[in-house]
């Protein structure tokens, strides 16, 4: 299907079309643009669709047809001045050894932002195709997918079958869409014309249909049922090519965070990496909470001007300490989430904020002992508000491993909420996710490595030996 896209865009039955073709290279859009040249020159093609192109601009990098269409093909950090298209074909903008590379990934993003996005010639009529491997949460796909103005529909059509992730034809075209959707995809196509009947229209060209925000059908059912993927859960893509062994060893040279993003176009593993989402013990919803005898607040805080320049989130997560009469130990219990990108005052508002209210005031705030932690212990030590400074000596990854076992375990409890799950899938993502899963995964081993150092929460994992504090005093949470 990549391919069709790529190098199939109609010229015969559009030869006034105008199409830019895109990659992280210009080598590999001369590539796709060379084929497409064949396709259109050979005599098959000719019988169907007459088009001829001009003699005087007939390179691999750009021909035109003579009636005024062409094919370019740019680099996606290239200059780009003075180039539009009615048709932008973007076809893997990141390299697969940089992707990981925070600068080199932004790069991308902005060359999109900043110059592609606009480089159409009818910001109505237009079409923005983007075809693309998942290679971190936050590539360009996963940057589409923030965006609250623009809706895409997107293609996934994963290794092996997964129905969470692959495309619904029919709930994408066939059914009127009047909210944002969000979901994993791997082929992107943009189109801004809020007409029906010419968005229709550019359907049929291009095989493939955007959305505006609110969006009618495009086909019917019958229609749609035609471009369902017919696997089953497991079944693989194209087993003639890429048999189930073939697979196997593709994902022991990729390894498991790779193998997930390119095979399976899911940036994460699924289930979760380091956090496993299926760790975490759900409380009934139709069971009450249980009494808790301590409640503390895990900051991880972000304000600085590196801070906002990495995306970085001002979070907490609340937690609180219950005895388990099942298991016969402390379990923790998670009793609200919140993370924003705020200022200095409106943080340091936020926590005053809970002090004043008796149903959320917490027995304790765990705060890193970090420059922009740092003004925030001053500020509480200040109003006499009780907190700990939390002062790590690993890194978050190594931290996360620390506490893995307390949460392979069971010990730790989410409300049978949206917005516990939410939470839970976010840290599954770590530490390959979206600039908010590195913070609230911080919130969430602070929290645990401060029960452990307190004796509170033990396991089979813990030395023997370990050094239980000499001074620390118990508090309930509505004493």
């Amino acid at each position: 299907m990549a391919e069709a896209t790529r190098t199939r865009q109609p010229c015969g039955r559009s030869p006034d079309r105008r199409i830019l073709g895109i990659s992280n290279i210009q080598d590999l859009s001369i590539r796709d643009s060379a084929r497409t040249k064949r396709i259109v020159t050979d005599d098959w093609y000719q019988k169907q669709w007459p088009v001829k192109l001009r003699a005087d601009q007939a390179a691999k990098t750009n021909y035109e047809t003579d009636k005024g269409g062409f094919r370019l093909s740019l680099g996606i950090t290239g200059n780009i001045t003075g180039k539009r298209g009615d048709i932008l074909l973007i076809d893997d903008p990141h390299d697969a050894t940089t992707a990981q590379s925070d600068v080199q990934r932004q790069a991308v993003i902005d060359a999109y932002d900043t110059k592609l996005s606009s480089r159409v010639n009818s910001q109505t009529d237009s079409v923005i195709i983007l075809i693309m491997q998942r290679l971190h949460h936050l590539d360009l796909t996963g940057h589409l997918l923030t965006k609250t103005k623009t809706n895409w529909t997107h293609v996934c059509i994963p290794m092996e079958y997964e129905k969470e992730l692959t495309y619904d034809p029919i709930k994408h075209l066939s059914e009127v869409i009047n909210e944002h959707q969000r979901h994993g995809k791997s082929i992107s196509t943009k189109y801004t014309s809020s007409d029906p009947e010419k968005a229709k229209a550019q359907q049929v060209d291009t095989q493939s249909i955007g959305t505006t925000k609110i969006r009618p059908a495009f086909m019917t059912k019958e229609e749609a049922l035609k471009l369902k993927d017919p696997r089953k859960e497991g079944d693989l893509l194209f087993p003639q090519l890429f048999p189930a062994d073939a697979v196997e060893r593709m994902k022991e040279d990729y390894g498991e965070y790779a193998a997930a993003g390119q095979l399976q176009q899911r940036p994460s593993v699924k289930g979760g990496g380091i956090l496993k989402q299926h760790w975490w013990r759900v409380w009934d919803k139709e069971t009450p909470l249980p009494e808790v005898e301590h409640v503390w607040l895990s900051w991880d805080t972000a304000y600085s001007e590196k801070d906002l320049a990495s995306n970085s989130y001002s979070a907490y997560s609340m937690w609180g300490l219950f005895w388990n009469k099942d298991q016969s130990r402390h379990c923790m219990m998670l009793l609200e989430v919140w993370y924003d990108q705020v200022d200095y005052p409106t943080l340091r508002a936020k926590a005053k904020g809970l002090e004043g209210d008796k149903d959320r005031k917490p027995d304790c705030h765990l705060i890193e002992k970090k420059a922009s932690g740092q003004s925030l212990i001053q500020d509480l030590r200040q109003g006499n508000i009780p907190l700990r400074a939390y002062c790590p000596d690993k890194d978050k990854i190594t931290r996360a491993y620390t506490v893995q076992a307390m949460l392979e375990s069971g010990q730790v409890y989410i409300p049978d909420r949206k917005w516990a799950h939410n939470f839970t899938y976010l840290l599954s993502t770590f530490p390959t996710g979206v600039p908010e899963s590195n913070d609230l995964t911080d919130t969430f081993t602070q929290a645990c490595i401060y029960v452990k150092n307190h004796w509170y929460v033990q396991n089979s994992h813990d030395d023997d030996d370990y050094e239980k504090p000499k001074k620390y005093k118990r508090q309930s949470a509505y004493g």
